[in-house]
């Protein structure tokens, strides 16, 4: 009889992990939903790129390795998910230095721009006279909803693959009769049903994203302990502006790259001391996606219209720890919190400063006035910028962790697919 893995969470990277995994000869079976608190789901671009704002080797090879399996993983689903239109990185020495050290180190391609350069190539970017870029022409940004159909249909058409649209609300350990190990039994909660149906699998992957440690604390070894993620984590708060662009204004941003910009005002190191390295990058920069047509029902429209995005500044935590182990009450809370959140527009006060920004520090505009809106999304945040790609199984069982991604994870997710499916298989092999 051949094992079963299942894989929880159906975003970007847990349908990258279900795809490789039944690509490579595995029974997969994925569960996810489209509930309303998945950050990825509610969104319909991401910047895809080489460079890795602090310069991580580790995320560069994953972005470059992302970017080159792209072309074949449409052709394979026929759903055109990567939008292929540049991306600059723009900044002074120090703020640069990073990014092309990662790059140069991992023998990736780019070319420096001076601001004249900058402007001249893109005459609708503000560009401080002390500035320079670097200027990535293959990159661009992915649709994440497009790439998780995209993963789905692969996987789908797979005859080891199967997808199930509902939550994993627990987990626990079954002994397996079949293997040396345990099984896993996992309880999922259907659309319109009260009542979990029970799944066995021999093998499970959580990447339940903020989640996470919460659906980990129902799965307990003998000892009574639940499964850990070995690094706490947080979660932040994100707040994006979408800037309404039509006529004039959207056809002098023909040809826009995305964006990742130093920020000229305000922002001094001494504001984020002791903060870490990821963190501090964030409070000093902004990203900016060029004109993307958003569904109305994702951006607060009776109809589909085109948005500039722009996101980024300092962290706004969560107050409700993603790590306790109160399995019932904080995970409730959590939610909640959660929920509430990503239901409203997110804060009024980042969206202004973020629009404000825009207008004054990134973007030349005819219009005085843009109409713009909030968009709520989270990210989840560790200190040493690290994705968990961990075995918590003990050994015990075959349960692996694939979270904390950073804000960063999406437009890479087929490759995070692929090396997890490497230390997945290297365990049950």
């Amino acid at each position: 009889m051949h094992r079963v893995t299942l894989v929880v969470g159906n975003g970007p990277i847990g349908s990258s992990i279900a795809r490789s995994l039944s690509d490579r000869g595995e029974r997969v079976v994925l569960v996810g939903g489209s509930d309303s608190i998945l950050s990825s789901h509610r969104d319909v671009g991401r910047i895809a790129r080489a460079a890795d704002a602090e310069g991580s080797l580790t995320w560069i090879r994953r972005n470059k390795k992302a970017l080159a399996m792209y072309a074949d993983l449409q052709e394979r689903s026929q759903v055109r998910f990567f939008h292929q239109c540049g991306s600059l990185c723009i900044g002074d020495e120090d703020f640069l230095l990073p990014i092309r050290t990662g790059l140069d180190s991992t023998h990736s391609s780019y070319e420096t721009l001076e601001a004249r350069n900058v402007v001249e190539k893109f005459p609708f970017l503000r560009v401080p006279d002390h500035y320079s870029a670097i200027w990535e022409p293959n990159a661009g940004y992915i649709n994440p909803l497009d790439m998780i159909r995209a993963n789905n249909r692969i996987h789908e058409n797979n005859p080891r693959g199967k997808y199930i649209n509902g939550e994993v609300v627990g987990m626990r350990f079954l002994k397996s009769e079949n293997t040396s190990g345990k099984q896993i039994e996992c309880l999922v909660r259907k659309p319109g049903s009260n009542d979990p149906t029970p799944i066995v699998a021999d093998c499970v992957v959580v990447a339940a994203g903020g989640f996470t440690q919460q659906l980990l604390n129902t799965l307990r070894f003998q000892d009574g302990t639940p499964c850990r993620m070995p690094t706490a984590f947080r979660i932040s708060k994100r707040t994006v502006s979408l800037a309404l662009v039509e006529g004039d204004d959207l056809c002098s941003l023909s040809g826009m790259p995305c964006v990742k910009m130093q920020l000229s005002s305000a922002y001094t190191a001494s504001d984020y001391t002791g903060a870490d390295v990821h963190s501090r990058i964030e409070a000093s920069s902004v990203y900016v996606l060029p004109p993307i047509k958003y569904p109305c029902a994702l951006a607060q429209k009776q109809q589909s219209s085109s948005f500039v995005k722009i996101g980024g500044g300092a962290n706004v935590w969560l107050s409700s720890d993603p790590c306790n182990q109160d399995e019932n009450r904080i995970r409730n809370r959590m939610r909640t919190e959660l929920e509430t959140f990503m239901r409203s527009a997110g804060d009024e006060n980042v969206e202004s400063q973020l629009a404000h920004t825009l207008l004054n520090e990134v973007l030349h505009v005819k219009n005085d006035t843009v109409t713009s809106y909030g968009k709520p999304c989270f990210t989840t945040c560790s200190e040493d910028d690290s994705l968990q790609i961990v075995d918590v199984g003990r050994d015990e069982a075959a349960v692996f962790v694939v979270a904390v991604g950073q804000g960063k994870s999406a437009a890479p997710g087929p490759a995070i697919g692929e090396e997890a499916a490497d230390i997945v298989l290297a365990k049950l092999s």
